[in-house]
């Protein structure tokens, strides 16, 4: 499977909650969904996944934020904002 960048929106966590039990069942979860979205349409498109991911998360009740704009900085350089 291809990589998709999917942000999770961690300031619709409620301060506190963010434990080491919290962060092991959300890494479940996200990777249960990643597993149904390849065990339901096997290897596609990235842009294909990227489209389920972001129903299956939502069906989940996992916040996220995706195509969000990264900064990169290389030898004291920014590049271009990149997605």
């Amino acid at each position: 499977m291809l990589p998709i960048f999917i942000i999770l929106n961690i300031q619709t966590i409620i301060p506190g909650t963010m434990t080491k039990s919290y962060l092991n069942q959300l890494t479940n979860d996200i990777i249960g969904a990643a597993v149904e979205v390849h065990h339901q349409l096997g290897p596609l498109l990235e842009s294909i996944y990227h489209e389920c991911m972001k129903i299956e998360l939502t069906n989940r009740n996992i916040p996220f934020k995706t195509e969000m704009v990264v900064p990169v900085v290389y030898h004291q350089q920014r590049l271009k904002d990149t997605r």
